[in-house]
């Protein structure tokens, strides 16, 4: 990756209004070797309990929500012993995590189809638009399409999601209490990815650092929380 391939030009910078990362955050995601465990975690450390949301079929993997205020929430997301086969990678990623951590981040997105084809000329590894589902406890399926930009899935690189027309969105019925105040990132290169992601039409904070982190501040009934 080239600085010449990140660099955006004045022309480009004005065809499109940068949303600030912490308006365009559809949902932070925490990442537990163990779903009980990391609920357990997590309503210690903000005071609100997390709500199981449901399966992720043939990924191998099962999550708990809270809500962070609007259109947006938090995702505990952990191995799904119930499934054996399925995310592997994931899955082998989420089993060596020694503690909960905050791993990435889903951007909102409306028209996902449009969003990939611009990005496709400029942005490097750009996946193809994919269908997703899950089916939450209460039998309710949720469906949305999603767009990876970075084949590190535990990048501090947003993927971006649209969820279907008929679908309730997660903060809705999840506990709430908790609201998001703030994100902020550490990049080895902050010029290079704060360019990247103002392709992608996100405007955030970065800050030089060894490894590329991904920090949010929340507002919770123990106080202000760091994740």
């Amino acid at each position: 990756m080239t600085r010449r391939l990140l660099l955006l030009s004045p022309a480009v910078l004005a065809a499109f209004q940068l949303r600030p990362a912490v308006q365009a955050v559809d949902h932070l995601i925490v990442g537990t070797r163990d779903l009980d465990a990391g609920i357990e975690w997590l309503s210690r450390k903000l005071g609100v309990r997390p709500a199981s949301g449901g399966v992720h079929p043939g990924r191998g993997t099962w999550n708990a929500l809270l809500a962070l205020g609007g259109r947006q929430y938090l995702e505990l997301i952990a191995p799904d012993p119930k499934q054996s086969k399925g995310g592997e990678d994931v899955v082998a990623q989420l089993s060596a995590l020694d503690t909960p951590r905050l791993i990435g981040w889903a951007a909102s997105v409306a028209g996902i189809d449009a969003l990939a084809q611009r990005l496709r000329p400029s942005v490097p590894d750009v996946a193809a638009v994919a269908d997703g589902s899950r089916r939450r406890g209460d039998g309710k399926l949720l469906a949305w399409k999603s767009l990876q930009v970075s084949r590190q899935r535990f990048s501090v690189v947003p993927f971006f999601i649209e969820w279907g027309s008929g679908s309730e969105h997660p903060s809705g019925d999840s506990p709430k209490g908790c609201t998001l105040q703030s994100v902020s990132f550490r990049h080895p290169q902050p010029e290079e990815f704060r360019a990247l992601l103002a392709k992608m039409g996100l405007d955030a904070a970065v800050t030089r650092g060894d490894q590329s982190s991904l920090s949010a501040v929340l507002r919770t009934p123990k106080g202000t929380v760091t994740l």
